[in-house]
């Protein structure tokens, strides 16, 4: 889990992507006040926005809400496709070769 909470992670993201809080709820409908809230912790948004914003952002809402650090959206996957790809992340970089490696050699269906 991250150090980094939800305000902290929007604020991140708005400032990559170039945008002033006015800017950023523009594009979300809502108020620039409502942007400076949630970046300062001081109200959550409701789910509705969340979905927004990662959609708007193209991050996962795990990462948006600060539970990872990993921003891709993840497709549905089955929880032993979710546990192989847990374990890819957390192996070393020699055993991620070997993955790889692995993997690339899999023939692939017809």
């Amino acid at each position: 889990m991250s150090e980094e909470g939800f305000g902290g992670r929007l604020r991140k993201l708005r400032r990559q992507a170039g945008f002033t809080q006015k800017a950023l709820a523009a594009e979300l409908h809502t108020s620039r006040g409502n942007i400076s809230m949630y970046e300062n912790g001081h109200r959550q948004p409701p789910f509705d926005l969340l979905i927004r914003m990662a959609d708007f952002f193209h991050v996962n809402l795990d990462y948006l809400l600060g539970r990872n650090d990993n921003p891709a959206p993840v497709p549905h996957l089955s929880r032993e496709e979710a546990a192989l790809v847990d374990a890819y992340r957390r192996a070393d970089a020699s055993t991620r070769r070997i993955l790889r490696t692995i993997l690339r050699n899999i023939p692939r269906q017809q």
